[in-house]
C-alpha cells in the first residue's frame, strides 16, 4: 500500500519512513518506488527492521537517485554485510553528503568495506558510525580514507565503538 502511495508522488523530495517496522520485502518495494522519485534529496529509513538483504536494494536506491544528499539508515540491523553493499555505491553517488548508520552492528569488516567506500564518495561529508562494533583496525582505515578521500570528509562519529577513548566522539 505504501509503495503504491509513493508511486503516485514522483516530486518527493523529503520522505520520512522511519519508525515503520519494515521487513525485507517492505523494504524491497519501498526502494522500488523511491526510485521512481528522483527529486528526492532526504531520506529517513531509520528505525526498522533492515537487515544485511535489505542492502541491495537500498544500494539501488541510492546509485539512481542522483539528487540524494542525506540517507539515514540508523538504528537497523544491516550488519557489515549491508555495511559493505552500500559502501559499493559510495563512487555513484555524485550528491550524497549525510550517510547516518548508527546503531546497525557494524563491525571490522564493515567497517573496511565503508573505509573503501568513503575514498572514492564525490560529495560525503558527515559519516555516523556511532554505536556499532568498530575496533581499532577498522577505526584506523576510516580516519585515513577520510585522510584521502575524493570528497573531504569532514565529520565521523565514532562515539560508543570499541576505539581507543581519543578517536571517540563526533
Amino acid at each position: 500500500m505504501l509503495a503504491l502511495t509513493l508511486l503516485q508522488c514522483p516530486c518527493l523530495e523529503e520522505v520520512d519512513l522511519s519508525s515503520n517496522g519494515m521487513h525485507y520485502p517492505e523494504c524491497m518495494r519501498v526502494c522500488a518506488a523511491l526510485v521512481r522519485c528522483p527529486a528526492i534529496v532526504s531520506l529517513d529509513l531509520s528505525c526498522n527492521l533492515f537487515r544485511h538483504h535489505c542492502a541491495h536494494d537500498i544500494a539501488s536506491l541510492m546509485a539512481q537517485c542522483t539528487q540524494l544528499e542525506n540517507l539515514n539508515l540508523s538504528d537497523n540491523c544491516l550488519g557489515d554485510a549491508g555495511a559493505v553493499v552500500l559502501a559499493s555505491v559510495l563512487a555513484s553517488c555524485p550528491h550524497l553528503a549525510t550517510l547516518r548508520l548508527a546503531h546497525n552492528c557494524i563491525y571490522q569488516r564493515g567497517a573496511l568495506g565503508l573505509a573503501r567506500g568513503v575514498r572514492l564518495s564525490p560529495a560525503l561529508q558527515y559519516l555516523d558510525l556511532a554505536y556499532n562494533h568498530i575496533d581499532r583496525a577498522g577505526t584506523q582505515a576510516l580516519l585515513c580514507a577520510a585522510l584521502y578521500s575524493r570528497c573531504g570528509l569532514q565529520r565521523m562519529n565514532l562515539e560508543g565503538n570499541h576505539t581507543p577513548e581519543f578517536l571517540a566522539g563526533g
